[in-house]
């Protein structure tokens, strides 16, 4: 599972690497807020923004019944997204056949190209792809393995770098169960498996409780499991530096390197003795990656050290460390929409339909008819309706339209500047044509629209590389 790991228990207070994981935590509780905004958009729940109405913080959705309006949702950024997922589908598909040998056993064992449409949705939402590699053996078979990481569970220090050169920490969170937990972290060590189980019989007993509140994020649990009955595990990596020792051998032209200072005299004094060259030794400073992984409580339960992190990770479009998601900037439209949509819905409901208006002077006398015949006697074909003139007062149709044309044209407006701010047209979503549209023009629209998200898909396309080289034998 986690080969070359040296296993220890410690205290919370002898692991500094734990402290860091939860300020890293903490810092992206902005990027989790807006993640999880544009996750409610791109999924039908629109209305549910915070707002201040006469001093009071509502919903917008209560906002508008508080207006007497039924809140109105056309879900158009759902078919944007599945749009540009269909045709990155459609290229990935030439990419899949492209490849051979053992990276394309990998890609089929993986189902990477189920992976990747997801991770692309992903991308499309929070403006994060985040997958994990590891090489354990599964139920499903031994070698590579691609996980998807969701961003709510991921955690990085503020970095710069689109490339991620800059990334000095990085985790994620875990839920196992407590029988994958101690095959994970118990090594089939039967003393191990019984001090991991007492940790998180603890945890489940509610011991500690005031650390686990003191360690809880303000935006998010950094130590309980989302699910009653898992382990919450906290995985974390860091950039170390270490001292190194680079050693030559001349005789077989070979070099080696191995962490710490090594004795060379002795070794030399040898092979002076027995006429043989001497090796040559240098000492230099390497960077390596450490990862960790804690119980909630802050106990150091495994640690290993690699050449690099497990994570292939891409934020879009990081330009002075932010992350601005593709959807962010047609939400305002789409908001947009949905408030003309109510209150062209409002003004349908009370608009008049075929109101009769009945002048009371013109009602029967007596018992024989009542209000309620009338109107039924009204939408009857061939219905007659005796009446009473007075003063030539007589019964009268009122037909309204009910919608004023202004809302009608700032509809079509809004729709147009969604797909001129997405750059996803309608030729693109495989919409039906205007009857004047050419097939020359209609294909050149959705090469332009094509043209536009090419930056999205470049970039997406260097995190599958960067993903792709970890999944090779050399990558981790």
């Amino acid at each position: 599972m986690m080969n070359d790991a040296v296993f220890n228990l410690t205290e919370q207070s002898a692991n500094p690497g734990f402290e860091r994981a939860l300020a890293a935590w903490r810092g992206c509780a902005g990027f989790r807020a807006t993640r999880e905004r544009m996750k409610r958009f791109a999924y039908g729940r629109q209305w549910d923004d915070l707002v201040k109405h006469r001093g009071v913080t509502m919903t917008m959705g209560q906002r508008a019944r508080r207006n007497y309006c039924e809140p109105v949702t056309n879900n158009l950024l759902r078919q944007i997204i599945k749009s540009v997922v269909g045709r990155f589908r459609s290229a990935a598909a030439g990419d899949c056949r492209r490849l051979s040998g053992g990276m394309k056993r990998i890609a089929e064992a993986n189902l990477l190209d189920e992976l990747d449409a997801r991770t692309l949705e992903e991308f499309l939402i929070s403006g994060c792809a985040v997958q994990r590699i590891s090489r354990e053996e599964r139920p499903e078979g031994p070698g590579p393995w691609a996980d998807m990481v969701s961003p709510s569970r991921f955690f990085v220090n503020g970095f710069r770098d689109p490339r991620g050169h800059d990334i000095e920490i990085i985790g994620m969170l875990h839920d196992w169960p407590l029988a994958e937990t101690l095959m994970r972290l118990g090594r089939g060590d039967a003393r191990r498996e019984r001090m991991i189980s007492r940790i998180y019989q603890e945890a489940a007993d509610g011991a500690g409780l005031a650390l686990f509140e003191q360690l809880a994020a303000p935006d998010g649990d950094f130590t309980t499991p989302s699910q009653p009955g898992r382990c919450r595990v906290i995985e974390v990596w860091t950039r170390e530096y270490a001292s190194a020792t680079i050693v030559h051998d001349p005789e077989t032209g070979l070099c080696s390197a191995a962490l710490g200072d090594l004795p060379a005299d002795e070794g030399n004094a040898r092979r002076g003795h027995d006429g043989r060259m001497p090796v040559a030794m240098r000492r230099r400073r390497v960077a390596l990656w450490r990862g960790r992984w804690y119980s909630p409580g802050g106990r150091l339960l495994a640690e290993r050290t690699a050449r690099r992190h497990p994570f292939a990770v891409k934020l879009y479009p990081l330009i002075d460390g932010e992350v601005h998601p593709f959807i962010e900037d047609i939400v305002d439209r789409q908001i947009q929409v949905n408030r003309t949509l109510t209150i062209v819905d409002r003004i349908m409901a009370v608009s008049a339909k075929e109101l009769l208006l009945f002048p009371s002077e013109a009602v029967i006398g007596g018992n024989d008819w009542k209000l309620a015949d009338y109107a039924k006697a009204w939408g009857r074909p061939g219905a007659v309706i005796p009446y009473k003139s007075a003063s030539g007062a007589v019964p009268t149709v009122v037909n309204t339209a009910g919608i004023n044309a202004g809302l009608s044209n700032l509809l079509g407006v809004e729709l147009r500047m969604m797909e001129q701010v997405s750059g996803v047209s309608s030729a693109l979503q495989g919409m039906k044509p205007d009857s004047g549209s050419t097939a020359s023009l209609y294909a050149a629209q959705a090469d332009n629209s094509a043209q536009t998200l090419r930056d999205i898909f470049d970039t997406f396309t260097s995190f599958r590389t960067q993903r792709n080289s970890l999944l090779t034998p050399k990558g981790i």
